[in-house]
């Protein structure tokens, strides 16, 4: 039996996912040019609940040589059915509680890029972001990970251990999956996640990507909630400035506070002389990384099916051009596209999956061939014939990913 029939037997197909989205931010006085004196930090936040019923779609590792995508059989669709049944999973019921749902005109459904579908309240307003201000000039340590994850479920009242939710109401007897997850989203993540008090023992869990501090695949925890860490400039054009984000939204009170030059060089006197300018200024950067964030996470189900925030706009783009283009796959086998896989199941970007048991089941032959594809790929090299001290200016020029750009105009070798 394959590892996608054995999952789609066993898995429960209903999870309750409360959600909270966090921009935050801190202010400092920098004191030389290796240490900075924190001043306070700022959240601003917004929550929501969703209600996700699994697709009852099976992948199979079984493949028909002509084509990429899986192969499905009627019989044993049916058969998982009748087994599920038979196990109590009340699937049955799932269709009853998609009518209710449907029916409520206060959710939003959304259908996801593998046929999952997500109920959720109504779109965010900028006037629902609930926002705090925390003064830790006489107490760094009280801007810790743990210590803006407890404000943050104190505003919105959260209880981490709990098993309550909007959606509980509607899924009495059901037996939903609970898995809360937290986004954390500041601004160039490198400034504000050092200064957190508990940095030393957190940094080995974080990730570094174009110099930003975040969470890949593997996420923090805290109780029962997941945290992805994000970086809003890495959510923006390159270089992109929190103004020039907040000039996006013109019609939305998201404009960057001004200062002057010596207010932003010392921002200490500020803190001192006018608390409540300062105080304004950080919150509305909290505010404005917040606010982008959202507008991202609704462009990345838009335009790739995805219900989250994507590590990069890179990222986004990505799996919309892939989606685009394998969707047409499904239709005509000949397609100028084809992930790299054999059935659709696995691609050589999972290569921690493939190398298992169940990777290997399912990815056909693809596993045998792989150590080639990865031993063929080297770097670049910069030659110099001339040696010795050149004076005046002197020019290196290198093409960033110009291999890989060469490749990917190239189709597939035979």
């Amino acid at each position: 039996m394959s590892g996608g029939i054995r999952v789609s037997l066993s898995r429960n197909r209903l999870i309750i996912q409360d959600r909270l989205y966090v921009g935050f931010d801190t202010e400092y006085k920098t004191l030389d040019s290796q240490t900075n004196g924190l001043l306070c930090y700022t959240t601003a936040s917004v929550s929501e609940s969703l209600l996700k019923i699994r697709s009852n779609k099976i992948d199979f590792s079984l493949k028909d040589g002509k084509v990429y995508l899986p192969k499905t059989t009627v019989l044993i669709t049916l058969g998982v059915k009748l087994i599920r049944f038979l196990r109590g999973k009340k699937d049955f019921e799932l269709e009853k509680l998609k009518v209710l749902l449907d029916g409520e005109v206060c959710l939003e459904k959304l259908v996801l890029f593998n046929d999952d579908l997500v109920y959720k309240q109504k779109a965010f307003d900028v006037n629902e972001i609930h926002t705090s201000f925390h003064d830790v000039k006489s107490d760094i340590s009280q801007y810790s990970l743990v210590k803006i994850l407890e404000s943050v479920f104190e505003t919105h009242k959260v209880d981490s251990g709990s098993k309550t939710s909007f959606f509980s109401e509607y899924t009495q007897n059901l037996k939903p999956l609970f898995r809360p997850e937290c986004y954390l989203i500041a601004h160039f993540t490198t400034a504000d996640v050092s200064l957190l008090a508990d940095f030393p023992e957190m940094k080995n869990r974080f990730s570094v990507l174009n110099k930003s501090f975040l969470t890949l695949e593997k996420t923090l925890s805290f109780n029962r909630w997941r945290v992805h860490l994000r970086d809003s400039s890495l959510l923006s054009p390159t270089g992109m400035s929190l103004k020039a984000i907040g000039c996006l939204y013109p019609s939305l009170p998201l404009e960057k506070i001004e200062l002057t030059p010596h207010q932003l060089n010392n921002m200490d006197l500020l803190y001192n002389s006018n608390r409540t300018l300062f105080k304004t200024y950080a919150i509305q950067d909290s505010k404005i990384v917040l606010w982008h964030s959202l507008q991202v996470l609704n462009s990345h189900y838009l335009f790739s099916q995805k219900y989250t925030i994507p590590i990069t706009l890179s990222s986004l783009a990505s799996s919309f051009l892939v989606r685009k283009l394998v969707s047409v796959e499904d239709e005509d086998p000949n397609s100028i596209y084809h992930p790299q896989t054999k059935n659709g199941l696995i691609s050589v970007k999972d290569l921690a999956k493939l190398n298992t048991p169940v990777g290997i089941e399912l990815s056909g032959d693809l596993h045998e061939y792989i150590d080639y594809f990865l031993g063929s790929y080297h770097g670049g090299r910069n030659e110099s014939y001339i040696y010795g001290i050149v004076k005046g200016e002197f020019h290196d020029y290198d093409l960033p990913g110009a291999y890989p750009t060469a490749m990917a105009m190239l189709d597939y070798p035979d």
